[in-house]
């Protein structure tokens, strides 16, 4: 799966601003320090060793439900026009 653009306009969402996702790995204790940080997951599976494919299966088993805790996350921010 080929990753589009880092910045996109989400069309889903009311208002339509752009969304930017981040990729991290994070401690596994309660706290959930960020240890990696990429704009992409082939760029967090390169960092930190991981296939692309077992990040994302955690990522899809904590959203789904089935995992309560992630060590891998993905975040998506919400930008206005000014990238504020």
């Amino acid at each position: 799966m080929r990753e589009s653009t880092h910045r996109r306009r989400d069309t889903n969402r009311s208002g339509g601003g752009l969304v930017k996702t981040i990729w991290m790995m994070v401690t596994k204790d309660k706290y959930e320090l960020p240890l990696v940080i990429a704009d992409t997951a082939k760029e967090l599976a390169a960092k930190t060793g991981y296939s692309e494919k077992n990040i994302r299966s955690t990522i899809s088993h904590y959203e789904s439900g089935r995992h309560k805790k992630a060590k891998f996350y993905k975040i998506r921010i919400d930008e206005d026009e000014n990238g504020n």
